[in-house]
């Protein structure tokens, strides 16, 4: 049986590549808090969905302080997170973003060390070191080879602050799970109050007239890249029924590679072979800082 996981993982790393494809067509086409908007769309929908059909059949609804709880996480994850990876894409395409967003998998460790006194093992501290040392080098090359390298550095800046946002994201949803709390509940909750804080900054930052500057075709691409995040969520999901998370980690990982190289041959960003030495040890550093972990605890990577 376990075969079928790893063709639900794979299936993940797929739509996983196909959303950050779209998202780098649509960044050249869409304001970033629009586009930020339109790709949690999808996912609140169906969210929300899932979240009526089990208040109807189970009669159970969520307690006052849980909402506020998936409120905060809804505003980590759909607001905070996604509008820093999406700014980061915007500034430093594929190949900067994605090794840079990774750093998730070491604010998870290093935040579990500091408040959850989770153990840090010397595999995790040498995947640490690894990841700081893939991102210098990674950075220190791309940005000898155009007059953007200020841009590539805030991109680096914006991705590295979203993996952040997206770890605290990432336990706030663990605690609710380990809590009982269903997921289409915390997902309908958070990614609501996600997107309304959205509309907020939108409204209060730009105005609503810029609306009138999204075009169709990058709102499409948008939601297209919402879309195949939604659905990538579902197969690791389907993934973990059969196969444990530190063995599908490393596939899913493998965005890291393919990002960087999408986004040198199929975008013309600009990579050497410094660059891709640095985002090699960057995806040793993510597989290193990985422990293995029971089957079910699947947090966003």
């Amino acid at each position: 049986m376990k075969h079928k996981g790893w063709y639900w993982a794979i299936a993940a790393l797929i739509l996983f590549q196909s959303s950050d494809v779209s998202l780098r067509l649509a960044s050249v086409q869409t304001q970033f808090a629009v586009g930020t908007v339109l790709q949690a769309t999808p996912l609140m929908l169906v969210a929300l969905a899932a979240a009526v059909r089990h208040r109807i059949k189970f009669r159970a609804g969520l307690p006052g302080r849980a909402w506020s709880i998936n409120a905060a996480y809804g505003l980590l994850q759909f607001c905070i997170g996604n509008l820093l990876f999406y700014a980061a894409v915007q500034q430093g395409g594929l190949s900067i973003a994605s090794p840079a967003v990774q750093s998730q998998a070491i604010w998870a460790v290093v935040l579990g060390g500091l408040f959850l006194r989770e153990r840090i093992s010397r595999m995790m501290i040498g995947g640490i070191t690894l990841f700081v040392a893939g991102l210098i080098l990674l950075s220190w090359f791309k940005s000898s080879g155009a007059s953007v390298s200020g841009t590539h550095l805030w991109g680096l800046i914006t991705g590295i602050l979203g993996g952040l946002a997206w770890a605290g994201a990432s336990a706030v949803q663990s605690s609710q799970l380990r809590q009982k709390v269903p997921l289409s509940y915390i997902l309908a909750a958070g990614s609501a109050a996600g997107v309304m804080c959205l509309h907020v900054f939108i409204l209060f930052c730009y105005g609503p007239s810029v609306w009138a500057t999204v075009g169709a075709d990058g709102a499409l691409k948008v939601l297209a890249a919402g879309c195949f995040n939604g659905l990538a969520v579902w197969c690791i999901s389907q993934a973990l029924r059969f196969v444990e998370i530190s063995k599908i980690i490393p596939v899913i990982s493998l965005s890291i590679v393919l990002n960087t190289l999408i986004g040198g041959f199929w975008f013309g960003e600009y990579v050497n072979f410094g660059s891709i030495a640095g985002m090699l040890i960057v995806f040793c550093g993510v597989i290193l800082v990985q422990e293995p972990k029971p089957r079910g605890e699947f947090k966003q990577i």
